[in-house]
């Protein structure tokens, strides 16, 4: 790149998904998301560097080199987990009420911190179709899985199927966003997400045209082996009568089903 003057710059290029090779414990997923749900990003700077570079003389003593500073790929990595964050959907209130301080790690199915983070790590995971009555922790794990998934730098879209039929209905509200309509805004993230997640899927009225928008979802996914998470109050057999054979078919050989049954609610408060 050339500034005004026709010199070469020097441009740096932030090293891509840095978030995939952070050392992630609960410990450490708890403290970064309480930072940036309260809005706490200390900027690059640390003993070691100054301003995030980290200044080595050449060998031949004359002028620098300069290294990145963890601090600065901690800081971009952790800018990045804000912008998915902000595209996914998932507002502060969810943040803000499912946290793992609250989880209740369950005995019965497993569902632990490091099972969740496993599912997002997996490069071939299969899609956990996480079902069971209402407060058993259902759209607790799906968050939980979000928010993992995003310090990992990987795009993910939260929707309420509900929600996402009425924006893609064809009397839906078309006001442009950005150039796009809601409902193409919709289709997009639905189709590329690395994680999508379709919560309370099951409750929604069938009708064909319900039918053929959650297959088409459903299948462009499985298409393009993109992990989908789905939480529901019935088991995958209710989507066969429910929804479609065709639908159920998708989701039941990709999924791996969960029944969250030990606790009557997962929240502590």
């Amino acid at each position: 790149m050339k500034n005004e003057t026709g010199e070469w710059l020097n441009v740096r290029r932030r090293k891509p998904n840095c978030g995939k090779s952070r050392k992630l414990t609960a410990d450490v997923f708890k403290s970064l998301w309480q930072n940036l749900s309260q809005g706490v990003l200390n900027k690059p700077g640390c003993s070691n560097c100054t301003g995030g570079y980290i200044r080595h003389p050449k060998p031949d003593g004359f002028g620098f080199v300069f290294e990145d500073c963890a601090c600065l790929v901690e800081y971009e990595s952790l800018c990045e987990t804000i912008k998915l964050w902000k595209q996914s959907n998932i507002g502060m209130r969810l943040i803000t009420r499912y946290k793992l301080d609250d989880w209740q790690e369950p005995t019965e199915d497993g569902l632990t911190f490091d099972a969740l983070l496993a599912m997002v790590d997996a490069e071939d995971s299969k899609w956990p179709f996480l079902w069971g009555g209402t407060g058993s922790g259902k759209t607790f794990a799906a968050i939980l899985i979000a928010q993992i998934a995003m310090l990992r730098e990987k795009t993910v879209f939260f929707t309420n199927v509900a929600e996402l039929l009425d924006a893609l209905r064809p009397s839906a509200d078309n006001t442009l966003v950005d150039g796009m309509a809601i409902k193409d805004i919709y289709t997009a993230k639905a189709n590329r997400a690395n994680i999508l997640i379709l919560d309370d899927i099951g409750q929604e009225k069938s009708s064909e045209w319900v039918r053929e928008r959650l297959f088409l979802i459903i299948n462009e996914r499985w298409n393009a082996g993109k992990m989908t998470v789905l939480t529901s109050n019935f088991d995958i057999e209710h989507i066969k009568t429910t929804i479609s054979p065709a639908v159920y078919s998708r989701i039941k050989g990709e999924s791996l089903e969960i029944h969250l049954s030990g606790l009557s609610d997962r929240r502590l408060t």
